[in-house]
């Protein structure tokens, strides 16, 4: 077959997608020529369709020419017209005319040329190719088993590293392990951080898990005391601020009424007292106005609206020599009255790292519960606990590990409940929001 045509000013879209098609056909047939023979079947369908693409080109051909052929026997009616009114002018006039048409005709005919041109460039340039293969790539096997030897090790050093440091570089207590490799102070328990806006977990069908870490703390106090059945009394402390001695205090002191234990707080804390906070107290005197003499031991004491078998003996007027009234006589008296009224005496009191109040009171109690709190207490704290173990300064003394957070898929903390129960939304969106603050 020939060659196919041209499309160079051809501008009826139709004409030239067949032309290219039948361009298509004829380089196919090229390309299977020199591959097949030229009596395979595959021959008469290149060819039927290169005699069918023609085919439809001459159609196309004629119907252009007569569309043409029309348009210019219109065209030459429209000149007939023009040149009949062209010569009722004046003869310069329509030479002028004249003149002027074949100088449009003429431009017009160079802009459009100028245009073919540029096209025929542009297309000629974009068929060249502007990069070349030199060497096809490769890669030395022999490199490869060196390569994956410095990925495993620095996939197992890295992270390593990156665990073993934050430890070394962490300051704070954030495990058992911490306390039981810098004190001999025996751990009695460990409360579970939990969220909740009350300072009172121990209620009936709360389901906090740390309700149950309360009885056991109840059940580990026994054993403490020598199970002592009357007159206990329990000094409740920590290192520095925020660690959690009022929490525990009022939380352990529910716990033992619930269980039948006539117990009584004792807020001697004169500096930052909560207890009252933590019980909604109204204002009323306490013990600084009793060792000052303003008040009898009777109007210091007030009942717990949380449980019948629960008093409290707030802090009252802050006294500007807290210190001095805790080693005045009558607070002895006081406390050997109350051994002989309750089961269990729970004194809360300031941080012993701090101030001397703690080891003040020391002298009137029979066992000490020193609270540690996960990531807030400081490793250096626990060489000063273990420094009081040694002088013996304070009886009986057992750690109260406190706001612990469990990690894993069993954690529990910040709203979750015992026994597969749902944590409320409020608790989860709260537990989301810590965790994106501790990653940034």
């Amino acid at each position: 077959p020939n060659s196919a045509p041209s499309t160079m000013g051809i501008s009826d879209p139709s004409l030239a997608a067949l032309i290219n098609k039948l361009s298509e056909l004829q380089l196919q047939r090229e390309r299977l020529i020199s591959t097949t023979p030229e009596g395979h079947p595959m021959f008469a369908t290149l060819d039927n369709q290169i005699a069918t693409t023609k085919s439809s080109i001459r159609e196309n051909v004629r119907s252009i020419r007569n569309s043409l052929q029309s348009t210019q026997g219109q065209l030459q009616s429209n000149n007939n017209r023009f040149m009949a009114s062209i010569k009722e002018l004046p003869s310069d006039e329509r030479q002028l005319v004249s003149i002027k048409r074949q100088q449009s005709i003429k431009e017009n005919l160079y802009v459009y040329l100028l245009q073919k041109r540029e096209e025929a460039a542009l297309g000629s340039s974009s068929s060249m190719a502007f990069s070349k293969t030199v060497d096809e790539a490769f890669v030395d096997g022999t490199e490869r088993p060196l390569a994956y030897t410095f990925a495993l090790l620095a996939g197992l050093l890295i992270p390593a590293g990156w665990v073993f440091g934050r430890r070394l570089l962490n300051n704070r207590v954030t495990s058992i392990k911490d306390i039981e490799l810098i004190t001999s102070v025996p751990v009695s328990t460990e409360l579970f951080y939990e969220d909740s806006d009350s300072p009172i977990v121990i209620q009936p069908k709360s389901g906090y898990v740390v309700g149950e870490q309360f009885r056991s703390l109840r059940t580990d106090l026994q054993y403490l005391h020598n199970k002592k059945d009357r007159g206990r009394v329990t000094l409740i402390t920590s290192s520095i601020a925020s660690e959690g001695k009022s929490f525990v205090t009022s939380n352990l002191g529910v716990t033992l009424a619930a269980s039948g234990r006539k117990t009584i707080i004792l807020e001697l804390d004169m500096r930052k007292p909560k207890i009252s906070q933590n019980f909604s107290l109204e204002q009323q005197k306490g013990l600084s106005d009793y060792l000052q003499g303003n008040a009898a031991k009777h109007e210091i004491i007030q009942p717990s609206e949380i449980h019948a078998g629960l008093s409290i003996i707030p802090t009252g007027a802050l006294p500007d020599n807290p210190s001095e009234l805790l080693e005045q006589v009558e607070l002895d008296q006081l406390i050997n009255w109350l051994r002989t009224e309750y089961d269990d005496i729970l004194i809360d009191t300031p941080p012993i790292y701090l101030v001397t109040d703690a080891l003040i009171l020391s002298r009137l109690t029979d066992a000490a519960l020193y609270l540690v709190r996960q990531n807030h207490t400081y490793k250096v704290h626990l060489e000063f606990i273990e420094q009081l173990r040694k002088d013996g300064k304070m009886p009986k003394m057992k750690i109260v590990f406190n706001g612990v957070q469990m990690k894993g898929e069993h954690r529990y903390g910040y709203g979750y409940y015992v026994d597969g129960q749902k944590a409320s939304l409020r608790s989860v969106m709260k537990d989301m929001s810590r965790r994106l603050a501790i990653s940034n």
